[in-house]
């Protein structure tokens, strides 16, 4: 299985300042060997994780001390209260086949009980569009195992 190089900062947000901390928070360009990055809010707004992951811990490390960086965090740092961070190793975690069958069939029965009640179940296409979606997710899991 191919190891994730993952980078995480947890950061406590003053109350109300969320979407000013949005506004310095994106990157002026996308890092050099970021593959991917994800942002998580709180229901409150006060508490923001971010993960990025990477080629190497060497990406990673090279953007951190870069001058873009070290402008953006100057940039963010009057609407941060707390701020933890750090790099993590890791693999994903598959879901069986068996369980992605389950599921699929879960959707699918959803799906068309949804379109049942809808008076749908004699219109192809709305039929079509109340399952397809569900067999796609199901179909993409699957591939990738």
């Amino acid at each position: 299985m191919e190891e994730i190089f993952v980078w995480m900062t947890t950061r406590r947000i003053k109350p109300g300042r969320l979407a000013d901390f949005e506004r310095t928070w994106r990157p002026e360009r996308h890092p050099d060997g970021m593959l991917h990055a994800y942002a998580y809010w709180s229901d409150d707004e006060q508490e923001i994780i971010a993960v990025s992951s990477w080629v190497s811990r060497e990406a990673c490390d090279t953007w951190r001390a870069s001058w873009e960086e070290t402008r953006r965090r100057a940039a963010m740092s009057p609407y941060v209260v707390s701020e933890q961070e750090g790099f993590y190793r890791g693999r994903e975690l598959i879901v069986p086949v068996a369980d992605v069958t389950d599921t699929l069939f879960a959707v699918v029965e959803r799906s068309y009980r949804r379109a049942l009640l809808g008076g749908e179940a004699g219109d192809p296409d709305a039929l079509a569009s109340a399952v397809l979606p569900g067999i796609l997710l199901a179909f993409s899991r699957q591939v990738a195992d």
